[in-house]
């Protein structure tokens, strides 16, 4: 099988190519770190490995919560490969791809919460606990106000954040809460994780491959 992933959900962007079992991956820094650059980095992977995009069977796309240009560009970007050249897409948030990795490192937990900062006063949350290899999912992500956080969230669960989100959730010296940093969205990872997707549940219909935004896009008119 040949398949791919775009992660676009954050400012660290990334790629990654499975030919053969072998997992070839691409993060978009310096130079390439914008969202217009995904498409050649994608080729040149494509490239490395010794194949053409055309033949890309599975496009694995990770859908937030995340900023509004990598999200639109990355799905227009899947979106246009698969109906090129007919592969199947699979869509899923990238809190589930954090969730994953931590889950199958960590044997001493069978659930974690995802908690990342959704500027304007608000939160993205959601929660998740391990079963037959595939996350399940408690609750989607979510967005809270950040007087909600301190009484909403459940205590005792692994948090997986950043400083600004734990900042933002007033969750610093919180004794009952772990907090796990480090862990970010990564292509790898979301390539791994909705190729299972796929083999249990099949592949997601491109009207219901839908961008999960930080907060509702609302266009700004200029000022004339």
């Amino acid at each position: 099988m040949i398949a791919a992933a775009l992660e676009s959900s954050t400012r660290a962007a990334s790629l990654a190519l499975i030919v053969e079992g072998q997992i070839l991956t691409q993060d978009l820094t310096g130079s390439r770190a914008h969202a217009s650059d995904m498409v050649p980095c994608l080729a040149q992977l494509c490239q490395q490995a010794g194949v053409h995009p055309r033949q890309l069977e599975v496009l694995v796309l990770g859908l937030g919560p995340g900023s509004f240009t990598g999200l639109r560009v990355a799905t227009a970007t899947a979106l246009g490969l698969a109906r090129g050249n007919g592969a199947q897409l699979v869509g899923l948030p990238s809190h589930e791809t954090m969730a994953w990795n931590y889950l199958e490192s960590a044997a001493q937990h069978s659930e974690v919460m995802v908690l990342q900062d959704a500027r304007g006063g608000a939160l993205q949350y959601s929660h998740y606990r391990q079963a037959n290899e595939l996350p399940e999912v408690l609750c989607p992500p979510t967005r809270i106000l950040i007087e909600e956080a301190a009484e909403s969230l459940p205590r005792g669960i692994p948090l997986l954040t950043d400083a600004a989100g734990l900042l933002a959730a007033g969750l610093e010296g919180d004794e009952e809460t772990e907090v796990v940093g480090g862990i970010k969205p990564e292509a790898a990872s979301l390539l791994q994780l909705g190729l299972k997707h796929l083999q249990r549940n099949g592949p997601t219909a491109p009207e219901d491959l839908r961008p999960l935004y930080l907060a509702a896009f609302t266009p700004k008119m200029r000022a004339r």
